[in-house]
C-alpha cells in the first residue's frame, strides 16, 4: 500500500520502496490522500483507493479492503521465496543458498499455482527455483554415482574371490577345448588369409554429442529474432538465450532443466548446440537417437533433417499435430549428410512442440552419432572344420571378417546341393546338411543370394574373391 500525497511522491526513500517493488513484481494498491501532479506519479496499477476529505469515506474504505481481499498463504510464499532469490542474487548465487529438496517441492508447487494467481511470480524467482532444482539433481546424480561405483566394487571382489575358487577346483572340459580349438584356428587364418582378414573393416559409430548434453535454449513466449541471421544458423547471436543441460521438461522427467513455467503460458522450446566435424566425406549417415514429447523439428546448419508431430507451417505459438509419450529413447536415421555438413563447426536446431498448453507433460534429450564410410565388403575369415580330411560332414561354420545381414540356408552350397538348415548371428553362421558319400566335397556360395554387411550403404558379399569357396 502506497499513500500518495504531495510529501511521499517527493520522498526519496519511498522512490526507493516504489522502484523495488516494480522490479519484482509486488502488488501496488495505491492510496489518493491529497491530490498531486499526474506526472509526479509513475505507477501503472489498477485499484487505486481515494480516500481524500472530499471522498466517500465509507464507499472508498470498502473498496480498499476489497483490493487487499487475496491469498495471504501465497503472497507470503511468495514474500519467503522472494526474499531468498534476493539474498542468492547478491551473493553471487552460490550454491549453499540453493532451495533444499523439500523446500524445492514446496516451491514448485507455488510457481504453478502462481501461473494463475496474482501477483504473478517474478523472474528472479523462476531463475532462483531453476539453479536449486540443478543444484539438487546435480548432487543426486553424484550420490548416485558414488553408490554405483561402491556396488561395483564389491560385486567385483565378490566375483574374484568366486573365479579363483573355481579355477582351483574346475578342470579342463570339453567347452574350453572346442574354444582352444577356435582360437587357433583363427591364428592360422590371420597367418594364412591376411588380405582376408586384416584389412577388412566395417563401419564404426562415433558419438557426436550424447544425451544429457548441455544446449542454449530459447522459452517459446516469441519468435526467437536476430539482427541478421536466423536462429537455425551459425551464426546467430545467442548469447541471450539461457544454457541447461537435457532433458528440458515438466510433468514426466528428472535431471536436466525444469520447465516450471512452461504449462499453460507457451508450448514451444528453441534449442541449439555446435558441434565439431572434421571429415564430412568420412560419413555416411547420422542416428539422432532422441526421447521427446509430443513433437520436434530439427535442422543441421539450417537444412531441415528430421520432422515428427510438427504442422507444416511451425511458429513459436503452434501445437504438435498428435501425441506423443517420452519414455524410450528412438532412433531416426539420417541419410545423406554430407550434403549438409561441412568440416569444423556445424549447428543442430531444434524446435521441440507440445500438444497444447495445459498438456500434463513436455519432454525432449537427444543425442547425435555418426557413422563412418566403410567400402569394404564382408570376407570369409576361415571355415571351420578347415580343409582336409574329415570323418563326416554333417556342419559347416562358417566366420566373416564382420557381422553380416541377408544370409539364408541356400547361400552355401555343399556339392552344389543347399544346406537344409543354418543358425548363428552377428559374423558367425553354421549351415547344416545330410549325410554325403565318401570322397572329395567342395563348398561353393550360391550366386544369387542377399549377403551384405551393416555399412551405409551396405556392401554386398563378394563370393568370387580368392579364398572364398
Amino acid at each position: 500500500m502506497f499513500i500518495i500525497s504531495p510529501d511521499s511522491v517527493v520522498s526519496e526513500i519511498c522512490t526507493l520502496e516504489i522502484e523495488h517493488s516494480i522490479q519484482h513484481d509486488k502488488r501496488l494498491v495505491p492510496v489518493v490522500w491529497r491530490d498531486v501532479e499526474d506526472d509526479q506519479v509513475h505507477m501503472l496499477v489498477h485499484n487505486w483507493v481515494f480516500l481524500r476529505e472530499e471522498d466517500d469515506f465509507e464507499a472508498s474504505l470498502e473498496f480498499f479492503i476489497g483490493s487487499l481481499d487475496t491469498n495471504l498463504e501465497y503472497v507470503r510464499e511468495r514474500t519467503h521465496l522472494l526474499t531468498r532469490a534476493i539474498n542468492w542474487d547478491q551473493n553471487n548465487r552460490i550454491r549453499e543458498l540453493a532451495l533444499s529438496r523439500q523446500e524445492l517441492q514446496v516451491a514448485e508447487k507455488w510457481l504453478t499455482q502462481g501461473l494463475s494467481t496474482e501477483p504473478k511470480p517474478a523472474e528472479l524467482h523462476s531463475e532462483y527455483l531453476a539453479f536449486s532444482r540443478i543444484s539438487i539433481d546435480r548432487l543426486q546424480r553424484l550420490i548416485v554415482v558414488g553408490v554405483s561405483i561402491i556396488f561395483v566394487l564389491v560385486v567385483l571382489s565378490v566375483f574374484s574371490l568366486f573365479q579363483r575358487q573355481l579355477l582351483a577346483i574346475e578342470s579342463v572340459n570339453i567347452v574350453e577345448e572346442q574354444r582352444r580349438e577356435i582360437d587357433i584356428q583363427r591364428q592360422l587364418a590371420e597367418e594364412q588369409q591376411p588380405v582376408a582378414f586384416r584389412f577388412s573393416t566395417a563401419a564404426s559409430d562415433k558419438l557426436i554429442f550424447e544425451r544429457d548434453s548441455e544446449w542454449k535454449y530459447f522459452r517459446g513466449i516469441q519468435e526467437p529474432l536476430g539482427p541478421e541471421y536466423c536462429w537455425q544458423e551459425t551464426r546467430f547471436d545467442d548469447t541471450q538465450w539461457e544454457t541447461g543441460p537435457a532433458p528440458f521438461y515438466y510433468g514426466d522427467g528428472t535431471g536436466g532443466t525444469f520447465l516450471g513455467d512452461m504449462q499453460k503460458r507457451y508450448c514451444t522450446l528453441y534449442l541449439r548446440r555446435l558441434f565439431r566435424v572434421d571429415d564430412p566425406d568420412n560419413i555416411s549417415g547420422l542416428d539422432f537417437i532422441v526421447d521427446f514429447d509430443d513433437g520436434f523439428r530439427m535442422w543441421i546448419n539450417n537444412k531441415e533433417v528430421l520432422s515428427i508431430n510438427v504442422p507444416s507451417s511451425l511458429k513459436f505459438n503452434s501445437f504438435a499435430s498428435d501425441q506423443h509419450e517420452s519414455g524410450e529413447f528412438e532412433t531416426f536415421e539420417i541419410a545423406n549428410p554430407s550434403s549438409f555438413l561441412k568440416k569444423g563447426v556445424n549447428i543442430i536446431a531444434i524446435h521441440g512442440i507440445n500438444v497444447s498448453q495445459t498438456s500434463s507433460d513436455f519432454l525432449i534429450n537427444a543425442e547425435l552419432v555418426s557413422i563412418e564410410a566403410d567400402f569394404n565388403p564382408p570376407l570369409v575369415a576361415f571355415i571351420s572344420p578347415k580343409s582336409g580330411k574329415v570323418s563326416q560332414l554333417r556342419q559347416v561354420t562358417i566366420h566373416f571378417s564382420e557381422p553380416v545381414t541377408g544370409i539364408d540356408a541356400d547361400d552355401l552350397l555343399l556339392e552344389g546341393q543347399p544346406a537344409e538348415g543354418m543358425e548363428g548371428k552377428n559374423d558367425t553362421w553354421t549351415f547344416s546338411f545330410p549325410p554325403i558319400d565318401y570322397g572329395d566335397a567342395v563348398l561353393t556360395w550360391n550366386p544369387d543370394h542377399k549377403i551384405q554387411d551393416t555399412a551405409r550403404p551396405p556392401n554386398p558379399f563378394d563370393d568370387t574373391a580368392v579364398g572364398e569357396t
